[in-house]
């Protein structure tokens, strides 16, 4: 066993073409929801889901100097929010992993003006903030239209005409991470390390394997945690098929995977890949009305398996073994036209 985690789940479903009602209060419901259960649960960490913050709230962006009235507005509401949270994790003693869209103020002249990322932000047990990690594989037109650096015209076009935001010239384009970052934890069994996969990040088992990917004969994480938002899926059979994804990815690398998602399945799986605990109602496993948390110790595997270890190293080499095998047959073929000849 090692640290006990907690996902919170609210049920908060997502629209392109209409406003979100009560999008306001979702923190206050995810705050109440929390200090609940950390009373209760006592966890090592809370996990709540992707993009729960309506507003950003990493430092550089408070910090950073700017004469936009919008930015600044938004910047004092970040500053109390990040203060309720630092304190929230102060008196109950509880990390905390959140998503929001972090922002970046650029140089006047510089393209663009802000850079925006999709952000896990983690406080720690003293309501210390400790850090972030950026979603590196965004997810094409639904997170970033292409082109936008390489042929703006194309861009310009696809925005607004291949985009449900874009029609009025809004460019809701987010900024790729850059790095893989694991995170730390000591607690009274001992000291672990985890990453963060945003989203549809745990889909791609490569990427998930570089997380893991052993030095000296272990493993650089203990531990997984997955945030996810897939409030856009109107309550589909998508999201089973998210959670069943997410699932070969602990049985691809031994590892336990904590996953908090608004509007479900919110889970926590076991290195073996099985269901530990689960939010769900009660006759069904998603759909509308369901939220909620569980809590459980993460299951520590020192194991490493051969696809931590080599990862797609198979299926390239046997790519590489078919396109070699046509272009021997094409050869031979085109010797038997001349030989015929």
């Amino acid at each position: 066993d090692g640290p006990k985690v907690a996902v919170v789940e609210e049920d908060f479903p997502m629209f392109v073409d209409k406003e979100i009602p009560g999008l306001s209060d979702t923190l206050m419901a995810y705050l109440a929801e929390s200090i609940n259960l950390a009373s209760r649960e006592k966890p090592d960490i809370v996990v709540w889901p992707e993009t729960c913050i309506p507003v950003s709230i990493n430092p550089e962006f408070l910090r950073a100097k700017t004469e936009d009235a919008e930015l600044l507005s938004e910047q004092a509401i970040g500053r109390d929010v990040a203060d309720v949270l630092g304190k929230f994790c102060m008196e109950n003693k509880t990390m905390l992993i959140l998503g929001a869209l972090s922002k970046r103020i650029n140089p006047k002249g510089h393209y663009p003006a802000v850079d925006r990322y999709n952000s896990a932000l983690i406080y720690d047990k003293k309501g210390r903030y400790v850090g972030r990690y950026d979603k590196i594989r965004l997810v094409l037109f639904g997170e970033y239209v292409p082109f936008r650096y390489t042929i703006p015209k194309l861009y310009w076009f696809l925005n607004k005409n291949m985009t449900p935001y874009g029609k009025d010239g809004f460019e809701y384009s987010l900024t790729p991470g850059e790095e893989i970052k694991r995170f730390g934890i000591n607690t009274a069994s001992g000291k672990y390390k985890f990453g963060i996969a945003i989203c549809y990040e745990d889909t791609m088992s490569d990427l998930i394997a570089d997380f893991v990917s052993p030095v000296a004969g272990r493993k650089q994480i203990d531990f997984l945690i997955n945030i996810s938002n897939d409030g856009w899926f109107n309550h589909s059979v998508e999201l089973l098929e998210h959670l069943e994804i997410c699932r070969f990815r602990a049985v691809e690398n031994r590892i336990s995977i904590a996953r908090a998602v608004n509007t479900g399945i919110s889970a926590i799986i076991s290195p073996d890949g099985r269901i530990q605990r689960i939010v769900k109602g009660t006759f069904r496993l998603y759909g509308p009305g369901i939220k909620g948390y569980v809590s459980d110790n993460m299951k520590i595997d020192s194991r490493i398996t051969i696809y931590s270890r080599i990862k797609d190293l198979p299926w390239m080499l046997l790519t590489i073994a078919v396109v070699l095998a046509m272009f021997i047959a094409m050869i031979r073929r085109q010797g038997f036209r001349i030989i015929r000849k």
